[in-house]
């Protein structure tokens, strides 16, 4: 049988993750005792907890943005999580050291958890492996191809990235668009606005409501959200989802809402319009995950997903925060919610 890095339709980036995927440590190694420098299609990250967290860190979760967005609308690329990196004034970024992540299966979860909200449009194709170092730690590796839906903004930045060299470099909408032989579109994702979370009669109130933001360089037609809760506690827990758009709309036992807006109704550049709305009241009495999918669009572009998730015992912990009055009581309500800041 031929060796799979054989075949001639193979990039470099994804060649090179084949054999990462192949030669794992023993490859991995070799770039830090070469000195490796960062290129075109490599980056070296060291994560921010070294994945000792309980979620993938806000910083791991902005890199993650910039490596997507910049190798998709480039020639694709890897990253590879846990090397730390030392400045050489010849050759720039240079692989220095291990800097393993904890559980780094764990850590390849989150990274697949955030892809689909990195992006807009989300990029199809990103993947990622563990490389053991020993039983509890590890490298990961996290393969984004050169993408034919390009190009791909930063989520809630309102910007693109390419690749240049060994950095991510910004550039406009319409130069990015006009390398890839694309018209200019409406770029539209939702942007969760959040309310303090109350206590009252022993249940704990918290909302956000869901706004349909236009990034894009383009007048936005035919808008659309469409909100799916998978799974939420019940019994004396109660969960509303409210339309205040006047839109049509759709909708099954209060756990799911689809939301189109009137033809005649068009979102400019830079506009945004209140649409959706999630009340929750929680008390102690919690017997399911809360888990739920976000949808959202308009005509002639790539639709926006995106999963949200908060664990049981994640839950009741957040509750009891919330009686202590501890914190923000506005990150407590997206922490309910499992919205991560972006």
């Amino acid at each position: 049988m031929s060796d799979p890095t054989d075949r001639e339709d193979m990039g470099r980036a994804e060649e090179l993750f084949s054999r990462i995927e192949r030669e794992g440590l023993a490859f991995i190694d070799a770039l830090i005792a070469d000195r490796a420098s960062e290129e075109l299609f490599l980056e070296f990250k060291r994560s921010a907890d070294d994945g000792q967290g309980t979620k993938l860190h806000d910083r791991d979760r902005g890199n993650l943005r910039k490596a997507i967005s910049g190798f998709a609308n480039s020639e694709g690329g890897v990253v590879l999580w846990g090397i730390d990196c030392s400045k050489c004034a010849s050759i720039g970024d240079v692989a220095s050291a291990r800097m393993p992540i904890s559980s780094p299966s764990r850590f390849v979860s989150w990274i697949e958890g955030a892809i689909s909200g990195c992006t807009v449009p989300p990029v199809v194709g990103v993947r990622s492996m563990a490389i053991a170092i020993d039983s509890s730690t590890g490298i990961v590796a996290t393969y984004v191809p050169k993408s034919p839906h390009a190009p791909h903004q930063v989520a809630g930045e309102g910007k693109y990235l390419i690749r240049a060299g060994s950095d991510f470099v910004t550039a406009p909408h319409g130069v990015v668009a006009g390398l890839f032989g694309h018209s200019p579109q409406p770029i539209v994702f939702p942007n969760f606005v959040v309310s303090p979370a109350k206590s009252a009669e022993g249940k704990i109130l918290a909302s956000a409501t869901i706004m349909l933001v236009n990034n894009g360089a383009v007048v936005a037609e035919d808008l659309y959200v469409s909100l799916l809760f998978k799974s939420a506690p019940s019994g004396g827990n109660t969960l509303i989802l409210q339309n205040d758009s006047g839109w049509p709309s759709t909708s099954s036992v209060n756990i799911d809402l689809s939301v189109v807006s009137p033809r005649e109704i068009r979102l400019a550049p830079g506009g945004f319009v209140k649409v959706l709305s999630i009340f929750l009241r929680l008390d102690e009495d919690l017997d399911a995950d809360l888990s739920f999918r976000v949808t959202a669009g308009c005509k002639g572009a790539m639709p926006f997903r995106a999963d949200y998730s908060v664990r049981k015992d994640d839950l009741m912990a957040i509750l009891v925060e919330a009686r202590q009055e501890k914190g923000d009581s506005r990150e407590l309500t997206m922490k309910l919610l499992g919205i991560q800041k972006r």
